[in-house]
């Protein structure tokens, strides 16, 4: 316990070194805030809040294809003019990259852009997931990019893909016809049904997936379960984001709202024109009307207009690639160092994170060059190693010694909860495998309740015979000389089930333990074989026996023909 208290409180310390505008400080007088909201139980909240030591732009995109920087005092220079209206923007790999009509190209802090040509689908929205930059399209395809914009299709969802947004460690995305998908990090998607209108507006707020669907909204768990609230008032969503510990929504009649995780929402603003897109900078929230005009707002919803943009702002995102060394983001519940855009709880761009004591006892290591997992307290710790001294893992806990795969509280000193597996054990001389104890090593599931459509193994003894018992020598010498068995491939052709393929390399193996149910019953038939000549011989010997009483021992004689 003293060993988790030192590394929060190490963390806590490393944090309060962040002093510029909406960052925590620390000090001797206790915590004090900037940009988030202290609650009353003591636990500190900070929802889409940008912390860094140096100045960071907000990009707008633009229905003629400007691309601005504005900082955050409003001050605002066009970087390019694009061929196309500015559909949805997101920082991938150090760049800014914005979808344009079906096009997509990606631009340094310079403005300097890289046209990466036509995906051959008009583009709506834009995602970063597990280290690939994702696309939803106006038709329904779903797709996803390297670094080097090659991007690959990953299939057509149906329909009008409206938002997308990560959440619970997969893609979740919204269509126009309100269906709700997730999808994993090879593009396979699962429907969780209609939930309702159109998807305008999604975004992960306290612990829950949030939707804005028409004039009602709703929160989704991990499982696709959402809890309907209604239509608190909404004329029409247009985009949400999570900011100051609430839930901040904008509608297409200009009104600005914002609700807790009850679904309780309060008007903060009425701005002039329909409100396009909403999002979270320096402290403040970032708000765009059609018209072009942009809006800065605190956490009471008191806003000022610092920007005019014409036309119409289409696109908004947090981009400054000389400062993501150098950053802390929070993005809807998750913390980015060097990152902007977060996918997990902590989400870090670079090589290494050391927690670390004074003395050097206690100490958390992660390090990428040398693929190190250190966990150390006074020598007993875990180690996992890769790359250099040997590849090896080492478990020391430092009370009883046992070790836990799969499960909590350890028994025994290798305690597995869950499937195990042992390959290529040699059938040479020593002892590759060592049971002591009472000699059980395994056993098998038998149950019958655990069994459906139960039938007779009929014909082993015929099917037996079928089989061949072999000596063989094996290729690979580290399986050992001299051995004895079957031949997979001969069985396969009389007992499948008996058979493993494996899927990777398509070798085959025999699960000899069961074939004891074939060779009982091969046993059992060759009894009632048995049984049955032995009562035939029975009979005989009866018979034989009256012969002998009536014409005594000696030979009958053959009868004259």
């Amino acid at each position: 316990m003293r060993r988790m208290h030192l590394l929060a409180i190490m963390l806590i310390i490393c944090i309060s070194y962040l002093e510029a505008d909406g960052q925590i400080i620390v000090d001797g007088a206790g915590l004090s805030v900037k940009g988030g909201a202290l609650v009353p139980d003591g636990q500190f909240i900070l929802e889409d809040v940008l912390h860094n030591t140096i100045a960071t732009d907000v990009w707008v995109g633009e229905s003629d294809g400007s691309l601005t920087s504005c900082d955050s005092s409003g001050n605002c220079t066009v970087q390019r003019l694009l061929a196309n209206n500015i559909r949805d923007m997101a920082v991938f790999s150090g760049r800014l990259w914005v979808g344009l009509g079906s096009n997509l190209s990606s631009c340094d802090g310079a403005g300097n852009c890289i046209d990466h040509g036509t995906q051959g689908q008009d583009i709506e929205c834009l995602a970063v997931f597990s280290g690939r930059l994702w696309i939803g399209c106006m038709t329904g395809h779903l797709m996803s990019c390297d670094s080097s914009g090659a991007c690959f299709n990953h299939g057509d969802q149906g329909t009008f893909i409206t938002q997308m947004a990560v959440f619970a460690n997969r893609l979740w995305i919204g269509q126009i016809d309100g269906y709700l998908k997730a999808c994993d990090d090879g593009g396979n998607c699962t429907s969780y049904g209609q939930k309702g209108s159109d998807i305008w507006g999604m975004t992960v707020y306290d612990g829950k997936l949030w939707l804005g669907m028409g004039t009602n909204l709703k929160s989704c768990d991990k499982d696709g379960n959402c809890t309907n609230y209604g239509n608190p008032g909404i004329s029409g969503i247009s985009d949400m984001t999570a900011f100051d510990g609430q839930l901040w929504f904008s509608e297409t009649d200009g009104t600005l709202k914002s609700c807790n995780s009850k679904g309780v929402c309060l008007t903060r603003d009425t701005l002039n024109n329909q409100i396009t897109k909403i999002t979270v900078h320096k402290g403040k929230l970032l708000v765009s009307e059609f018209n072009g005009s942009l809006w800065s707002c605190d956490s009471t919803g008191n806003c000022t207009r610092y920007s005019d943009q014409v036309p119409n702002i289409t696109a908004m995102a947090v981009f400054e690639p000389a400062s993501l060394g150098n950053a802390v983001y929070t993005r809807s519940g998750n913390v980015g160092i060097g990152n902007s855009n977060p996918e997990y709880a902590l989400d870090v761009t670079g090589d290494r994170i050391r927690l670390a004591e004074a003395t050097g006892d206690d100490w958390i290591a992660l390090r990428t060059d040398g693929s190190l997992i250190d966990f150390s307290y006074g020598g007993d710790g875990l180690v996992i190693q890769g790359s250099t001294d040997s590849e090896h893992l080492y478990l020391n806990p430092g009370k009883d010694s046992n070790v836990s795969i799969g499960g909590w509280g350890p028994t025994e000193k290798l305690d597995v909860d869950g499937n195990a597996r042992i390959r290529s054990i040699p059938t040479g001389s020593g002892t590759p495998l060592l049971v002591q104890g009472d000699g059980t090593l395994a056993v098998q599931a038998s149950d019958r309740r655990m069994k459906q459509n139960i039938r007779p193994l009929n014909d082993a003894f015929v099917n037996i015979d079928r089989l061949r018992g072999v000596r063989f020598n094996w290729r690979d010498q580290h399986y050992g000389g001299s051995a004895i068995g079957l031949v997979a491939q001969e069985i396969e052709n009389v007992y499948p089930e008996l058979v493993y393929t494996n899927p990777t390399d398509g070798y085959k193996g025999i699960r000899y333990p069961e074939l004891t149910a074939v060779l009982l019953e091969a046993v059992k038939a060759l009894k009632e074989k048995n049984s049955t000549l032995e009562s035939r011989l029975m009979k005989q010997q009866t018979q034989l026996d009256q012969l002998i009483r009536i014409y005594g021992d000696e030979p009958l004689a053959a009868s004259a023909p």
